[in-house]
């Protein structure tokens, strides 16, 4: 009995592919050493299908996406490394550090790894390579160029020479910046020879050295080529290369393994640089990856497979054989390897991978998107730093940021939000001024003082769009929204739930608990959001083409989505209570105009909510647009409400407060002439009448005012205490007309605008 793999693979050459000649040499380790395990190969090539690589990359993800078992091991080219990385095992568990510091560590970084993990090990590698023509350069006395520079001044005196003798056919430099996978190549390993010394990492896109390296390439074209020479396909440069009468002076290509790469009349060596001792190679070929979805048997078998393809002896039997290049830098040491291949050369070759499609998952569509932005520049009239740009937009996440090389929209909104909210906090010391304190009775000073904390917390929700969007801040977005409503609102709920004209226990409960119907509210907020965090948010990319693309919360589930709606609908029916309760005491003369303002807040609030949903249904694809329609909602609700619930009384305080001081004073003078007069008076009058006197009224007014107060609480019972058996709808029509708010709130209201026991409305 022996256990049978599947492998797949790809090649556009038959004769000279590893995969078969590999997997021959594992079935005779495996029976010699008595593995039971066997490697059946399913090689696709250009003979036996129709498949190209980019259909070949297609049907490797169609069957990880459809979860099919069909194959164990993969020969994948490393270009779809990021495409295929999630579906493929970990290798650094099964290959001991001791062989993978035998491989080339740029290599394995740059071909092999997929956020932080190892899904691959390289099997067949192939790097680009400048070809020269041997014959023309000796016949000129000239040197293999190791700077563009040179390149271009060997070429043009090699040229000016052959045309001199009637050669017109001779190309200087192919370039090889087609419309294929090959043009991308070119471009990132030109780039690449263009750091500032052989240690820089790859340059960034928007940089000095990204736009010199466009700007030479450009020079090459213009100066020793042309637009038809740099744009030919790889089948044109091939077949230039085996020509038999090279017509080449330099060209740009990927090695060849044997025996085809001793048919090639040129000599091998790095490409050049922009500066001496700085070249650059691409790193193109095959790994080999073992399927996450396989059973354990089949992992078990796969890992022996894999640890004997990863060792030494294998790869330098390979080297050996000139199916691959090699990727052990030890091997280069070695006198057997280098009597077969030109180590110098291999040594020399400074490597890179698909360093700009590294994180990318649909390379081929960026790769498309690539060379067509640059070839603007490079066969259009746009400039090197338009189209780097255009480039960066292809992935590039923009970000609100405080910091203003990609828009000043942050650092206009952090402005605004300092200003609003240093006015917003300095405000709060008026109410606890003497002058001011009588216009901000309707509350207490610590709920005035929450309601400012929440509009603060509202206006604060945007921050958690600066940077890079995670769902922590998608979260704390939500918790922030919940609370902030809550602190605004809930304190005028209060204080219409202790107004409400009919007794009832709610209104008992809430005016003996007042920090607790806050905290109530406040627990449900934090209910909702610990809910929302069992189905956490998705980030979701927007991709705009030929724009900024840019980041949101996504809901990724139905119970995350119905914990959002729960969150709204409770908030709904927050406001559904004020505004039946605002109806309910809408004719109560001591909170008239209360009534007013706080119904201004639930209509804005419900209006921002309303506005704020459909928003969530138009797909805006300008993120700056977006932040700044969010934003402005925010700023309009702090804003609005901190004038309708505190800035509107803070004008009044401004503008009334010296009459209000007069009136008292004025008050306190005439009560002082007035208690003068009858004290004269009283002198004047007999001891005995006057105690007599005094005595019948103090017992006359005693009456009277029994009479008047079981009077006056027989016509409140009476007012707020209807029948039980009255629909609740006529309660609320009845509540509406009554003039007088609840007993929980009478003690209070009639002392809330009193002055030394001088009333005065603040809102007259």
């Amino acid at each position: 009995w022996s256990l049978q793999l599947k492998a797949l693979a790809f090649s556009r050459n038959a004769d000279t592919q590893p995969y078969s000649p590999l997997i021959d040499q594992f079935n005779k380790y495996s029976n010699e050493q008595g593995l039971d395990i066997t490697i059946k190969l399913n090689l696709l090539t250009s003979y036996n299908s129709t498949f190209s690589l980019s259909n070949f990359g297609t049907m490797i993800e169609s069957l990880f996406k459809n979860k099919k078992n069909k194959y164990d091991l993969y020969f994948y080219d490393n270009l779809y490394t990021p495409r295929y990385g999630h579906y493929l095992l970990d290798l650094r568990e099964l290959i001991s550090k001791e062989v993978l510091n035998l491989y080339d560590k740029a290599i394995i970084s740059k071909t092999c790894m997929y956020k932080d993990r190892l899904v691959g090990i390289p099997v067949q590698l192939s790097y680009s390579v400048l070809y020269s023509n041997h014959n023309l350069l000796k016949k000129y006395d000239k040197q293999i160029p190791t700077t563009w520079d040179e390149l271009i001044e060997t070429s043009k005196y090699i040229l000016k020479k052959e045309q001199d003798a009637n050669n017109t056919n001779i190309i200087a430099y192919n370039g090889l910046f087609d419309d294929s996978d090959q043009g991308t190549c070119s471009l990132i390993d030109f780039i690449y020879s263009c750091r500032k010394d052989s240690k820089s990492p790859y340059p960034k896109l928007i940089s000095q050295t990204s736009i010199d390296a466009l700007e030479m390439i450009k020079k090459l074209k213009n100066e020793i080529a042309s637009d038809e020479i740099f744009s030919s396909d790889d089948y044109i440069t091939a077949s230039r290369l085996f020509d038999p009468e090279p017509t080449m002076i330099f060209t740009r290509f990927l090695i060849f393994q044997a025996p085809v790469k001793y048919l090639i009349p040129y000599t091998i060596s790095a490409l050049p640089g922009l500066h001496k001792g700085v070249t650059g190679a691409s790193v193109c070929g095959f790994n080999i990856g073992i399927s996450k979805m396989i059973n354990k048997v089949n992992k078990e078998a796969a890992f022996k497979v894999v640890k004997y393809i990863a060792s030494k002896e294998v790869h330098r039997e390979f080297v050996k054989q000139e199916l691959t290049t090699p990727f052990m830098p030890s091997l280069l040491e070695e006198k057997e390897i280098c009597d077969i291949i030109d180590c110098p050369m291999y040594r020399s070759l400074q490597y890179t991978g698909r360093e700009i499609t590294k994180d990318i998952h649909d390379v081929d569509a960026y790769s498309d998107k690539f060379r067509k932005y640059i070839y603007e520049f490079l066969y259009g009239n746009k400039g090197a730093l338009e189209v780097l740009k255009k480039v960066e937009d292809i992935t590039k996440i923009y970000t609100i940021s405080i910091h203003t090389e990609d828009s000043s929209v942050g650092l206009i909104y952090f402005i605004i939000y300092v200003v609003i909210s240093t006015f917003m906090v300095v405000s709060i010391i008026f109410i606890f001024k003497e002058d001011f304190s009588p216009f901000f009775t309707f509350l207490s000073n610590d709920f005035w003082v929450i309601i400012v904390i929440g509009l603060i917390e509202v206006l604060s929700i945007d921050f958690t769009r600066f940077g890079e969007i995670t769902v922590e801040k998608c979260h704390l977005r939500l918790f922030m929204l919940c609370t902030g409503f809550t602190l605004v609102l809930i304190p005028n709920l209060y204080k219409l739930t202790i107004n409400f004209p009919i007794e009832n226990k709610i209104s008992f409960w809430s005016y003996r608990h007042p920090y607790l119907f806050l905290s109530l509210f406040i627990f449900l907020d934090l209910s909702f959001s610990g809910l929302s965090m069992l189905a956490p948010y998705e980030i979701e990319n927007v991709f705009v083409e030929e724009g900024q693309n840019f980041q949101l919360c996504r809901i990724g589930s139905i119970f995350g989505s119905i914990v959002i709606w729960g969150a709204t609908l409770y908030k709904i029916l927050i406001i559904g209570v004020m505004l039946v309760l605002i109806f309910s005491e809408w004719n109560i003369q001591s909170t008239f105009f209360d009534m007013k303002l706080i119904l201004s807040v639930v209509y804005i609030t419900t209006l921002l909510t309303i506005i704020t949903s459909i928003l969530k249904f138009i797909k805006i694809r300008n993120y700056i647009m977006y932040y700044l329609m969010e934003t402005s909602i925010f700023i309009i609700f702090t804003v609005s409400n901190y004038f309708l619930l505190f800035g509107y009384r803070l004008v009044l305080a401004f503008m009334m407060k010296q009459n209000i001081k007069s009136e008292y004073i004025n008050n306190v003078c005439k009560n002082f002439v007035s208690n003068k007069s009858m004290d004269q008076s009283n002198n004047n009058s007999s001891k005995t009448n006057s105690e007599t006197y005094q005595t019948n009224a103090i017992d006359k007014s005693n009456e009277m005012s029994n009479t008047y107060n079981d009077q006056n609480m027989n016509d409140h019972k009476m007012s707020i205490t209807p029948p039980a058996k009255i629909p609740i709808f006529t309660k609320i029509i009845n509540c509406h007309y009554t003039i007088t708010s609840g007993i929980y709130n009478n003690n209070n209201n009639e002392n809330s605008n009193n002055i030394s026991g001088n009333e005065v409305n603040t809102f007259q």
